[in-house]
C-alpha cells in the first residue's frame, strides 16, 4: 500500500467513493524529470473544491465519512494540535 500521508494516495489504492469528486492529481519533487513530463499515479485526497471554497460540513458526503474513519490521525496532525483545534 503507497500511503504517503494521511491524504496523498496511489491512485489505485484511493477508496472508489473519493476517486472523482475528492480527490487530485499530485507530484513530489522527486518524481519531476527534466525534459520530461510528470508521471505520477498519487492523489491528493481534499475536501476542497475545484474552485478552492470549502463546501459545508453537511455537503461533505463520502469526504466527511472518510475524515470520520481517519479522525484520529487527523487530529494528531501536527498543524491540529499546534494551534489546538478541536
Amino acid at each position: 500500500m503507497a500511503v504517503v500521508s494521511v491524504f496523498v494516495h496511489a491512485e489505485d489504492e484511493v477508496p472508489p467513493q473519493l476517486r472523482d469528486d475528492w480527490t487530485y492529481p499530485t507530484i513530489s519533487g522527486k518524481k519531476l524529470n527534466l525534459n520530461d513530463g510528470p508521471h505520477s499515479d498519487m492523489v491528493f485526497i481534499s475536501p476542497y473544491l475545484v474552485d478552492g471554497t470549502l463546501p459545508p460540513e453537511n455537503e461533505l458526503g463520502d469526504f466527511g465519512d472518510w475524515a470520520e474513519i481517519h479522525r484520529d490521525r487527523l487530529e494528531d496532525r501536527s498543524c491540529v494540535k499546534k494551534d489546538k483545534r478541536p
